[in-house]
């Protein structure tokens, strides 16, 4: 009898301990847009340093991206709605809705290339010589760390799939 009530209390214990943990993770959850905003805030300050940009640079820089918002704010409004009803159908398990938008999404992506294309090669041509070999150095270094995190994360889904960590079911690459 004094055995059940012992662990009664531990079982108690753990799931209070338990409910914890995860309110914690849920509360620590995806960054919202401020903090998306600030951290591209301050890639974009890291680059501007590497590169030694100067300041008219960096206004040449910004009329581009202004002048390419401008000419496309209408598609990027669209990019932006169908993302949300992704994430509104994919919250709501309606797969066959969000394979419809995913493609949407893709073609007007897809038809946005040519436009983000032509602005990356304006602001190329801003850069000096030195600087786009930089700026192409950076490139190759941080795909090459994308390749090793990737590499990484697959060899631990492989080793948590052996030990039978994971269900074989979930289709993540």
């Amino acid at each position: 009898m004094k055995t059940k009530s012992i662990l009664g209390n531990f079982g108690i214990a753990l799931v209070g301990a338990m409910m914890i943990m995860a309110s914690a993770a849920f509360a620590q959850g995806k960054p919202d847009k401020a903090d998306r905003m600030a951290r591209r805030g301050e890639m974009k300050d890291k680059l501007i340093q590497k590169l030694n940009i100067t300041a008219d640079q960096q206004a040449k820089l910004k009329a581009l991206r202004d002048q390419f918002k401008a000419q496309n704010s209408g598609s990027m409004s669209e990019i932006k709605a169908l993302r949300e009803k992704m994430q509104e159908y994919a919250k709501n398990h309606d797969e066959a809705n969000l394979k419809a938008t995913r493609d949407q999404l893709k073609a007007k992506m897809e038809a946005m290339k040519p436009a983000r294309e032509q602005l990356r090669a304006q602001m190329k041509a801003i850069l000096t010589p030195d600087q786009q070999a930089q700026l192409e150095k950076l490139k190759a270094d941080r795909k090459a760390k994308m390749q090793d995190r990737k590499e990484k994360w697959q060899e631990k889904r492989k080793d948590r799939l052996e030990k039978g960590g994971a269900n074989g079911d979930d289709n993540l690459n």
